[in-house]
């Protein structure tokens, strides 16, 4: 075919019923899943279905559980607290996505790799927004929610109809912080345009996963973001590891030129958060402030916390808690 038309190329999904019984649904849904997997590893390529569901990491069964998710499955969202770890104040929740019970998908992150290699990556995550602005409607919302978005949904990306969404659940886009991972391709002209627009209109940007590849430095040179969120596995090598230290105070230089936070996922243990609230790890001039979120600092639930609860950090590192929903912005900016 590339001989007679140059530049075309061919790629195939084969699914068939001949090892159960199948629906033309599922064998189409089969077959269309194999054609994505086929386009993602190149081009010229056919996949079966069979060879896909018998790889390293994906089976038959997952598939058809995402495939029925994505089709308006049962999710269910929980909201993680991320605290001001020098003032023990909660600043935001980050809505987190939970799978059905007994899910053969060990979880969200697995659900998005296996949505992009079927191509429903979009489909899943205007679910899991869906799901989310769902739980909200009906609360008195305080403080920021981090709302993930997944860098496929970034090009032409409705951010009017994203606001109309917010309006019914009661929030502004003010009230919302959109979360990328640094992993997301932003060297992409539309998805770089979208992060700025969204800026425009009031939505702060945070950086998801700084430091789990070389794409984070990068990231910050395109898009002037206002949140970094460090990856788990650096803040638990932070007391220990010169690597992890600089990724550390690589984010805060860029920080406190800009104004924000930090803030360091996946605080588990005592001596992680002993090693974030070191006097060294924000120097003066300019403290910007420092934030975490962990099981050491409160799991996820369907109910956030109240912003005048207060995280029993030593009393050294406690400024004094956040009185007022003004003092939210006191705390955004309070290194500028």
């Amino acid at each position: 075919m590339s001989g007679r038309f140059p530049g075309v190329s061919f790629s195939a999904g084969v699914a068939s019923n001949s090892d159960e019984p199948l629906t033309l649904t599922e064998l189409w849904e089969r077959s269309d899943a194999a054609l994505y997997e086929a386009k993602r590893l190149g081009r010229h390529r056919s996949v079966s279905f069979t060879s896909m569901a018998q790889g390293h990491t994906v089976s038959a069964e997952k598939i058809d559980e995402l495939t029925a998710l994505v089709a308006g499955g049962p999710i269910t969202v929980a909201f993680q607290p991320i605290w001001d770890l020098h003032r023990g104040v909660v600043l935001a929740h980050e809505a987190l996505l939970r799978l059905p019970e007994g899910s053969k998908i060990t979880g969200p992150h697995e659900a998005f790799e296996l949505a992009e290699r079927l191509g429903v990556a979009p489909a899943l995550d205007r679910l899991a927004r869906s799901a989310v602005l769902a739980s909200v409607i009906g609360q008195q919302w305080e403080g920021l929610l981090f709302l993930n978005v997944h860098p496929d949904t970034l090009p032409g990306f409705d951010l009017n109809e994203l606001a109309a969404e917010l309006a019914v659940a009661g929030l502004e886009p003010q009230d919302v912080v959109l979360e990328v991972t640094e992993q997301s391709g932003l060297n992409h002209a539309e998805s770089i345009r979208t992060l700025r627009q969204a800026q425009e209109k009031g939505f702060r940007l945070a950086l998801d996963d700084m430091g789990r590849s070389n794409a984070g430095l990068q990231a910050l040179r395109l898009i002037s973001f206002d949140i970094i969120k460090i990856d788990g596995d650096v803040i638990a090598r932070l007391d220990r590891d010169p690597s992890s230290q600089a990724t550390v105070q690589a984010a805060i230089t860029f920080i406190q030129q800009t104004g924000g936070w930090i803030v360091a996922e996946g605080v588990e243990e005592p001596r992680m958060l002993a090693a974030l609230l070191l006097p060294g790890v924000a120097p003066p001039p300019r403290h910007p402030v420092i934030a975490g979120q962990g099981y050491l600092l409160g799991r996820s639930d369907k109910q956030p916390i109240r912003l005048n609860t207060r995280l029993p950090v030593p009393d050294q590192h406690v400024n004094g808690p956040a009185r007022h929903r003004d003092d939210l912005n006191d705390a955004y900016y309070g290194n500028s």
